[in-house]
């Protein structure tokens, strides 16, 4: 590929739309990366970038950025939009060999949660002014647009001013009834920094986060929801309900997870474990959550590491709302719409594994 400048960045922005991808990383001597879900590969049909090449992308951001931007930087951020392939974000930051460039989408309409084919059951979870509801899943599994999804619902409903943080930009907010802002911040940053908390996140009452390794996201997480903002989070994660609660404490240091704990079972609203799953007539994906709702009972059972227990509990609370993954597949298969082979496979691959009580259930 021997196009120059703007048509060539144009181009490596359409590989990334073409092959739906999360992240395109260009870095000097050494030919694109593509980053889809956790799979990172190397973009064969594009040969390595010298630095020549990547300053002239630098400079192409510049001069089309509304915000000035002076060299030399040691990292800065940029809006694009390309001429066919829509909008993206540009992370550039200077190193040894140059400057490196990630590349991620951005998505201007936020899908509204009804066409996500949620439950009200999760749309009431939005209706309550502090507390923590977290979404669970593995890659792929679309906790990222439910949690997106649920920010615009609030944002559409109510007049609060609302911080999303996302590792990489997906969904382009825009100010309805609240305020969204967007910020380009490392939760490292906040977490590590005096005062870098305050300075970003403000008097708002909302906080998003998505994409972020576990305890970054946890430790921002309870931090904000102590503080009494209502608190989003997609975290990533295999388990289901009762054994990423409990992941989400061990990531901890030990010595901090007794206030982890009585944090996490005081602020807690909820917990989505989604899953997609093929319909079966091909028509597209069915999401299939456990849902956990803190009470009492639940808020102990954390509190006091009873993690085997919450599952049973969630089983006799489906009155108030709760559904473990066994009694949503079982809703599902009365309805007759999944795939009946992909709903085997995930039994045969991740429910048998994951959904039984952890193993000190039985001891």
């Amino acid at each position: 590929m021997k196009i120059k400048g703007a048509d060539f960045f144009d181009s490596l922005c359409g590989i990334l739309t073409e092959k739906r991808g999360d992240m395109l990383y260009l870095t000097p001597k050494e030919a694109p990366y593509i980053r889809i879900g956790n799979a990172l590969s190397r973009v064969e049909s594009v040969v390595p970038i010298n630095e020549k090449t990547t300053v002239g992308f630098v400079n192409l951001l510049i001069n089309s950025s509304t915000v000035k931007v002076k060299k030399p930087f040691m990292e800065a951020r940029f809006n694009y939009e390309s001429r066919e392939s829509g909008k993206f974000k540009v992370l550039v930051s200077h190193g040894h060999n140059g400057y490196m460039l990630s590349i991620s989408p951005v998505v201007d309409e936020v899908p509204e949660i009804e066409s996500l084919g949620l439950s009200d059951r999760i749309r009431k979870l939005v209706h309550t002014q502090s507390g923590l509801i977290l979404i669970i899943g593995k890659s792929n599994s679309g906790k990222s647009t439910t949690a997106a999804s649920l920010v615009d619902l609030i944002n559409k409903n109510y007049a609060k001013r609302i911080v999303v943080m996302e590792e990489s930009l997906k969904y382009l907010h825009k100010d309805w009834l609240s305020t969204v802002k967007q910020p380009f911040i490392r939760v490292s940053d906040i977490l590590n920094l005096s005062n870098e908390f305050d300075k970003t996140v403000g008097d708002a009452s909302v906080l998003a986060i998505d994409g972020f390794p576990m305890y970054e996201t946890m430790r921002l997480s309870l931090m904000a929801a102590r503080k009494g903002l209502l608190v989003i989070a997609a975290v990533g994660t295999n388990g289901g309900v009762s054994e990423a609660l409990r992941l989400m404490i061990e990531c901890f240091p030990e010595d901090d997870r007794k206030e982890a704990r009585k944090t996490l079972a005081a602020t807690l609203k909820a917990v989505l474990w989604q899953n997609l799953l093929p319909k079966k007539d091909g028509t597209g994906v069915l999401p299939v959550f456990e849902m956990l709702l803190n009470d009492t009972v639940i808020s102990s059972l954390i509190y006091n590491e009873r993690y085997h227990l919450l599952r049973p509990t969630m089983a006799a609370g489906s009155i108030r709302g709760m559904i473990t993954i066994t009694q949503a597949l079982a809703e599902a298969a009365d309805k007759d719409i999944l795939n009946k082979e992909a709903a085997k496979k995930f039994r045969d691959d991740t429910y048998s594994y994951y959904v039984n009580p952890v193993k000190e259930a039985y001891y």
